[in-house]
């Protein structure tokens, strides 16, 4: 089940990405923004899709939350599942609602063209949410994965950074091996941080570009593309998430942490 829904994730975010660009190809350059209407269909293609994609991202996030607790647990029991999914669609439930309440969208007097966006009193709040989701999703993350980490050795950021020679030399130190579970799961975590920063930082340097230099009320291609590369570098990101190797880590995680589970449980039985 969590491996369908992924693919079904990825899937679903794929389709939303096709769509957003063909919706956008045919008003820039099917129908030509020389409408008020038109402008106006350009600026709610941007903001329903693009609100719809980033939704996709964050359940993407919130599932792999689920990854860890999924062998001993169901979705509806989860609360962990349960309370992400919920301050997932409540913080971004009010930021689109906000979007849409006050979206920018006008047709130049002098040059006839289209300018799209959405105000600045709504780019601040929503480029805070979108930080804060991809950081605590991957906070949450990584505090459910402690009692597996312990389980395969000492883990610490450090480590899961440090260079190959320099793991090995902790190794040898405490007296363990690099297994292959360990490695799996380590690349996995690296590639956890680095997506999370990766989407972070992109969103971050396009809405600075979009506040303080198209400042909401841009031409709507320099608008329209901003949405777009912030939607398809997450489509990017999730992607290089979900490969193969990803695959196999996650498979590790949801082994260990059964088998943690399972010992936790064997230890508390009276003598």
């Amino acid at each position: 089940m969590k491996r369908n829904m992924t693919f079904t994730l990825v899937l679903l975010l794929y389709v939303l990405l096709m769509m957003f660009v063909t919706a956008l190809l045919v008003l820039h350059s099917g129908q030509g923004l020389y409408t008020y209407n038109l402008c106006l269909a350009t600026t709610w293609v941007c903001l329903v899709l693009y609100a719809l994609t980033k939704s996709v991202i964050y359940i993407f996030l919130v599932e792999r939350i689920h990854v860890v607790r999924a062998p001993y647990v169901t979705r509806r029991r989860d609360w962990v599942y349960i309370g992400s999914m919920l301050f997932m669609m409540t913080a971004s439930s009010g930021i689109v609602i906000n979007a849409w309440l006050h979206p920018y969208t006008a047709m130049d007097p002098k040059t006839g063209r289209c300018h799209t966006g959405i105000q600045r009193k709504v780019t601040v709040p929503f480029l805070i949410i979108d930080i804060v989701m991809d950081i605590v999703l991957t906070l949450v993350f990584f505090y459910l994965l402690q009692p597996v980490l312990k389980e395969n050795g000492n883990w610490s950021f450090s480590i899961i950074f440090s260079s190959s020679k320099t793991r090995a030399g902790m190794i040898e130190i405490e007296g363990s091996r690099d297994t292959a579970v360990q490695r799996s799961i380590r690349a996995l975590l690296q590639k956890s941080i680095i997506g999370a920063l990766g989407i972070t930082i992109v969103t971050m340097v396009l809405f600075i570009v979009q506040y303080f230099f198209v400042e909401g009320k841009g031409v709507a291609l320099v608008c329209s593309s901003i949405c777009l590369v912030d939607v398809f570098w997450g489509y990017v990101v999730i992607h290089w998430l979900t490969d193969g190797a990803s695959t196999e880590a996650e498979k590790d995680i949801s082994c260990s942490s059964r088998l943690t589970i399972s010992g936790q449980r064997v230890d508390h039985i009276p003598a």
